[in-house]
Formats: structure tokens, sequence, C-alpha cells
């Protein structure tokens, strides 16, 4: 295996872009195919079936149409999820960086480009700004929004910026990772079927030295009827309760507290407890929900949170 520390050159693997695919053939087949077009070299793709059970025919052809220049596996561990196939990914990774993309989004026309001016920089993490698109209206979606405002208010010097990129882009995309970063930390998603990317990013957020932003545009993130994204059924959401209360317990004694405050640390009781009235929890689940946070020590109020204006203006509302 080559050192992820060397520079990049023509017999080097710069850049390993791992792929989870679910029953989106189509989809994926334009993904592939955005990568490619730009004349990308130096770069190893990696696709990850997730046990499609729709259009294999289809998938079978892109396989034939995209070998050698992208491996395809097929997640056997028993445990279905986006971020196992991710996982699975990084094990067969040989790339200086990494870079994730969902199936179903897309790369610029001149992706490769921005990246390769990076490929020989020595900073843990690399973030772009997103574009979004509305498969159904052509149109941006919007989703590109809060990260596009991260990137803004890092680059103009906002105080706390840093701090809500390390820990507050929870999404595994447009940003390239170094290899070496993940693999010496041991950094890996969780086997679950949602909100697995979010302890990934604060785990390379937290453990990452030197962090930097290029405001060029790489990643078109998407929205589609139906997808993970869009899912409202209550076993997502109580997974993601569960997620977000393993990410604080995570962050509580590896950040600052001056970190804690830039990317609303204390606000996550709040948080949550909004979502689960919004999304209609019923008495008995919102107990629940207390109840995790008693058990993880987590305070319902904190003076942090208290000290928030807007959360006072609601209060008195």
């Amino acid at each position: 295996m080559n050192n992820m520390n060397d520079t990049c050159k023509n017999e080097y693997i710069c850049l390993s872009v791992i792929i989870p695919h679910y029953n989106s053939a189509d989809s994926l087949r334009r993904l592939l195919n955005s990568i490619f077009i730009s004349g990308a070299e130096n770069i190893e793709v990696i696709v990850v079936d997730d046990n499609s059970n729709q259009d294999i025919e289809k998938l079978d052809e892109i396989k034939k149409q995209f070998v050698p220049r992208t491996m395809f596996f097929s997640n056997t561990s028993g445990q279905n999820s986006a971020g196992t196939c991710r996982n699975i990914g990084l094990d067969h990774a040989s790339g200086k960086w990494v870079i994730f993309c969902d199936a179903d989004d897309l790369l610029c026309n001149d992706w490769y480009e921005t990246v390769s001016e990076d490929f020989d920089r020595n900073e843990d993490v690399i973030f772009y700004p997103p574009k979004s698109i509305d498969l159904q209206t052509g149109k941006p979606c919007g989703r590109e929004i809060p990260y596009v405002k991260k990137i803004d208010d890092y680059l103009k010097g906002v105080k706390g910026a840093e701090s809500r990129l390390r820990y507050n882009w929870f999404v595994p995309w447009s940003k390239m990772i170094s290899r070496q970063l993940i693999e010496g930390n041991n950094i890996r998603f969780e086997p679950v079927m949602y909100s697995n990317d979010v302890l990934f990013s604060s785990k390379v957020g937290s453990c990452s030295k030197k962090i930097r932003v290029n405001n060029k545009a790489i990643y078109c993130v998407t929205r589609s009827v139906g997808g993970l994204t869009d899912v409202k059924n209550r076993a997502s959401l109580f997974v993601r309760d569960d997620v977000a209360i393993r990410n604080h317990l995570y962050l509580k004694d590896r950040i600052t507290y001056q970190e804690k405050i830039d990317m609303g640390f204390f606000n996550l009781p709040y948080n949550r407890l909004t979502k689960a009235i919004k999304n209609r929890y019923s008495v008995s689940e919102i107990k629940e929900l207390l109840g995790k946070f008693k058990e993880n020590g987590i305070k319902l109020i904190t003076k942090e949170e208290l000290s928030t204006p807007i959360r006072k203006i609601l209060r008195r509302g």
C-alpha cells in the first residue's frame, strides 16, 4: 500500500471516491458519469451495494460499463445501512484522500480540477460549498444552504465559524478527508439506518488538527421524493434521537467550552424535544426521550441554554 503522506504522482492513488448504493441504478449511473466526465486520473471509485433488490440487470450493466475504473462490492455483513457500506468502502480504499458521495447526488463538471489542486496539501479536511438541485423541477432545492453559510461565515472570519464547520457539518459529502486521519483514529460510520454519518463527522472534526476551506463547489446534492432525508416514520425519529445523544456524549469531553457554545452543544434537549413535538410524539414517547436525557446525565436546561436570547423570547411567548 502506498504511503498516504506521499506527494500525489501518476503512480499513486490520490483519491478514493466511496459510494453506498441501494435500488437507485439510474442515479448511480448519472453519478458515475459525472465523476468520469472530467477525465479524472489517479482516483479509485468504490461502489458498495446494500443488497439491492430492484433493477439488478441495470446494475449489472453499470458494472460492465464502469469496470475497471470502478470497483464494485456487496454488503455481506448482515447489517444493512449506508454507514456499513461506507465502512466496507473504507476497508478497500487506498487513496491519500477520501470523498463520500450519495448515489443519488452528482459531482460538478469541474470537480476534479478543483480537488486535484488540493491533492498535495497537508490539511486533515478540506470543505467545499455544495450546490443543490430538485430533480423534479431542475431548480436549487435548498439543501445546500446551511453548508454554504458555514463556508461563508468561515471565510468572513465570523466568530465560532470554525467550530460549526467541524461539528455541525453532519453530512459526509462535499468535503475531502485525509485517509490517514480516518485510519489513524479508527473512525468509522455507525451501522444504523439513519444519521449514520453524524458521529463520523464529529470524530473527523475533533481529530483534525488543520482544516481548510476551498470556495469552489465540487458537489451537487439532490432532492427527490422518498429519500432517507425525507423519511419521518417513528423508527427513523427514535434512531436520530439516539444518534444525537451519542454524538453529544462523544463531544462532551473532547471539545472546549467555547466550541460548545459556538456549535450549540447545550441546545440538544431543546432541539430534540422541539422535533419530538413537531413530529407528534405521544406523551409516553416524550417521557421516554426525557428518560434518555436523564440516564445520560444531559440537563434539560443549562445556564448556557437559558442565556440564548431566542430561547428567552420563545419561553416568554
